[in-house]
């Protein structure tokens, strides 16, 4: 059972970038739908785009997604263990995370709304000059969006691609609207932890509830990235058990986990299971939540098997332990939520002062070591003063929630 336990914390350390713990608590590769999600995946290499070739341009794309998704199992795997010490406490529990994922996610918006107003029209300029038609489809930023990503409303309704309520879905704006558009996955970073709150109340109450509403949400949700945290809650479950420690020592443990860790990049990266198609096809006719348009099964089921690939290599828990993986892991939430702006107004305005004089390919490159350091810069400070007060702060609301919970 410690070693069990050990794996918990071992994999918590680099599960920052959705906001986690911090202590307190498909179709196939080439279709317009994967290549629209793609796109929206890899707005951390934004700046690229101008100047680089499009193949290149494009393996960045395609691996921003799974990355996303695995840190969505994490959440689950995470996030249970968390709750199970006031597994009763339904309304802290959830006023906890709303507060723990809602004042950075303002904060960062507010920060971007300066930033635009700083260097306004970086993006349209740079995509003048480079003729990057993603650049020029970047939605000009609203005073009605910004109020929306500062007040918190669109942690709770997502954008037009990527909520979870299919009727709402036409009322909501195109998600480079947003001022920060990579806090889309907070949306169902929100709604997951509701989920896994809901099991961990649920098995608290009788091991059957908790069977009964797995299997619910297996129907209803289905192949949709919100059952990813469904998942995490379960293999949370599995690794505490007093069996896990068996399986660790078994002889043919680490065959299995780098066969699954294998099978995950080739379902990535091109791959395709059969049981995969027929699985998509079958769940839009009852899944109750909205298969948003960056919806990708393909990788969901790559994120799901390398996570469990990890899970049965414990030669690579001590590389999630370095002091290098734990402080990108403390940054890592910061760093998502902050290099977006960043690298649309700085990396932008590098590009068009530059490639005037060293050509597109270098201003492109330049852009990156700019966005990325100014990323880093910013990160630290916003890490120690506003991350670190909303893991205060969702601690002491949850004190004061927890008697009305009960």
């Amino acid at each position: 059972m410690g070693q069990a336990n050990e794996n918990v914390g071992r994999l918590s350390c680099a599960r920052r970038k959705r906001g986690g713990d911090h202590g307190d608590s498909g179709e196939p590769r080439k279709t317009p739908r994967r290549s629209a999600r793609a796109r929206g995946h890899a707005s951390r290499f934004s700046a690229l785009h101008p100047g680089v070739p499009a193949r290149f341009a494009r393996a960045f794309q395609d691996s921003g997604g799974w990355p996303v998704f695995i840190f969505l199992v994490m959440s689950g795997f995470v996030l249970t263990p968390s709750f199970e010490r006031q597994p009763h406490a339904l309304i802290s529990g959830l006023a906890r995370r709303a507060v723990r994922l809602g004042l950075p996610a303002a904060v960062a918006s507010a920060f971007a709304v300066l930033l635009t107003a700083a260097w306004p029209g970086q993006a349209p300029a740079a995509a003048a000059l480079s003729g990057s038609s993603w650049l020029a489809g970047l939605q000009p930023v609203t005073p009605a969006q910004a109020l929306a990503d500062m007040s918190g409303l669109s942690l709770i309704t997502g954008s037009a691609e990527t909520t979870l309520f299919e009727p709402v879905a036409r009322f909501l704006p195109h998600w480079s609207a947003s001022v920060d558009p990579p806090s889309w996955s907070l949306h169902l970073e929100l709604w997951g932890s509701a989920l896994v709150l809901m099991l961990v109340w649920l098995r608290a109450r009788h091991a059957w509830l908790h069977s009964v509403a797995l299997m619910l949400c297996a129907w209803f949700i289905g192949v949709n990235a919100l059952n990813l945290f469904a998942l995490g809650s379960v293999l949370s479950l599995m690794a505490r058990s007093p069996w896990f420690p068996t399986l660790i020592a078994c002889h043919g443990r680490r065959a299995l986990g780098v066969a699954l860790f294998a099978v995950g990049i080739w379902v990535e990266y091109g791959g395709w299971l059969p049981a995969l198609r027929w699985l998509q096809e079958t769940d839009a006719a009852r899944a109750l939540v909205h298969p948003f348009a960056w919806f990708s099964l393909s990788q969901e089921c790559a994120a799901a098997l390398i996570f469990v690939a990890v899970l049965l290599l414990p030669e690579l828990h001590g590389l999630l332990r370095s002091r290098l993986v734990q402080w990108l892991g403390k940054l890592s939430f910061a760093i998502y939520l902050l290099h977006f702006p960043i690298m649309r107004e700085l990396g932008c305005a590098a590009f068009t002062m530059a490639v005037g004089w060293i050509g597109q390919g270098a201003a492109a490159c330049l852009a990156l070591v700019v966005g990325l350091a100014g990323t880093f810069v910013v990160a630290v400070p916003f890490e120690r003063v506003v991350d670190r007060s909303a893991i205060a702060l969702s601690r002491r609301c949850g004190k004061r929630l927890v008697p009305a919970a009960a």
